[in-house]
Order: structure tokens, then C-alpha cells, then sequence
């Protein structure tokens, strides 16, 4: 059997367990596929796409897939968010992706930095917070104020559910 096409109760109880309104929620196979699809709509050949180095490969892979111009923003000797070198590369961008905490490194963006460079830019930010059940600090909040920010998740991680391919995005 195909699961309903739109399963509004199951994202009724997303929605509720993280905090947020179910208008906001999609859920999807993995947030790999909210990712692909996020990817879909924003980039095509030309566009601009800002990633910080080291992170997730997917990343990369899909911005070349799509023809994006992929600019790597490094991390610092830290491994820290070079906040002031992601919002110079993101001013004429089309999508900025952020892991939070970051993966491979477990680098966190202070909050405080990431509503300043989405407040300060148009470009669409992805907050993917795979890892966040390791940490606890979220950019949900950012969604209800700003329409230039999603957020992904996936219960694979912290759940140990990875066969499931369950993804959500705020």
C-alpha cells in the first residue's frame, strides 16, 4: 500500500513534537530527499550556492548536479563558523547551507550569528540539523520570523531509524 499522499495526522504529531505548526512541516524519505528537492527549486546553472568546508558531501554533490556555482566558505583553524567570510559569499547567492552541528566537525553556529545573516541576506538558508539531538540548540524560531530560512531534520540519527527514511523540514 502507498502511505496517504499528504498524511496530515502523522505531521500533526511532528509538528507538535518539536514545537512548531503543522502548516510549517514537510515531511519526506529522509531529509536527503527535502534536501534534493530544496536543491530543485532554488539552484540551476549559474546560481550561486555557499557551503562551509569540511561538511557534508551531499551538499556539494547536488549543487554541481543542479549547475550551481559551489563557493566553500572553511571553517577556521577552530573549526568555528567564519561568520563574516559566509555572509560575503552569500550576498548575491541563491542558497546557503548550514549544518548545525556541522558534520563532520560537530561545529555549531551561534544563534545570534545565524539570524544576522539571514536577516541580512536574501539568499535562501538551510539549516541542517541532522545532529541536533546531540545538541539541543535549534533555528526553528528563525522560521517563524523569516521567510528565507528552512530547517531540516531526520530521525535517523538520534532515533537510530535510518532504514525508515523519515526527513522533515520546517
Amino acid at each position: 500500500r502507498y502511505p496517504p499522499f499528504v498524511p496530515a495526522q502523522f505531521v500533526a504529531q511532528v509538528a507538535r513534537y518539536i514545537g512548531v505548526d503543522s502548516q510549517q512541516v514537510l515531511v519526506g524519505n529522509g531529509s536527503n530527499e527535502l534536501m534534493y528537492a530544496t536543491f530543485a527549486c532554488v539552484l540551476e546553472p549559474g546560481k550561486k550556492l555557499v557551503l562551509t568546508q569540511p561538511t557534508f558531501t551531499l551538499y556539494a554533490l547536488l549543487g554541481k548536479l543542479f549547475g550551481a556555482q559551489v563557493v566553500d566558505v572553511p571553517l577556521d583553524s577552530d573549526l568555528r563558523f567564519d561568520v563574516a567570510g559566509i555572509e560575503k559569499a552569500a550576498c548575491d547567492a541563491a542558497l546557503v547551507v548550514i549544518a548545525s552541528p556541522n558534520n563532520p566537525t560537530g561545529s555549531v553556529i551561534d544563534p545570534t550569528d545565524l539570524e544576522h545573516l539571514v536577516a541580512s541576506n536574501s539568499a535562501l538558508f538551510v539549516v541542517d540539523e541532522a545532529y541536533f539531538d546531540f545538541h539541543g540548540e535549534s533555528a526553528l524560531e528563525l522560521t517563524r520570523t523569516y521567510r528565507n530560512v528552512v530547517v531540516l531534520r531526520t530521525f535517523s540519527k538520534a532515533f537510530a531509524t535510518a532504514g525508515l527514511r523519515f526527513g522533515l523540514m520546517v
